[in-house]
């Protein structure tokens, strides 16, 4: 992540691309292999809220502006990844 700050801090990149970006490179390296991924309430917590802070850096929501997590995935079109491991372990399950 520390990596693509410079990218992220582009003003004449539009939000989409980034959240593009951020999927194809962090988020897919992030969630490699989760589908055996032990979890519990508070895991699954600390994964949307690390995924929520990064979207709120994409967007250039900091701490004066404030936005509900709901409306942070309605701007972003993303979608919680406690929900993605979710459904990944799900299909895994159903190959076994």
């Amino acid at each position: 992540m520390k990596t693509l700050e410079e990218l992220f801090r582009d003003k004449d990149l539009k939000n989409h691309i980034k959240i593009n970006v951020f999927n194809t490179l962090v988020g897919s390296v992030f969630l490699y292999n989760t589908k055996i991924w032990t979890s519990n309430k508070t895991i699954d917590g600390a994964l949307d809220s690390f995924h929520r802070r990064m979207l709120r850096k994409e967007v250039k929501l900091v701490y004066p502006r404030k936005i509900s997590n709901i409306d942070l995935y309605k701007i972003t079109k993303a979608t919680p990844w406690s929900e993605i491991i979710r459904e990944r372990r799900v299909k895994w399950l159903g190959h076994l």
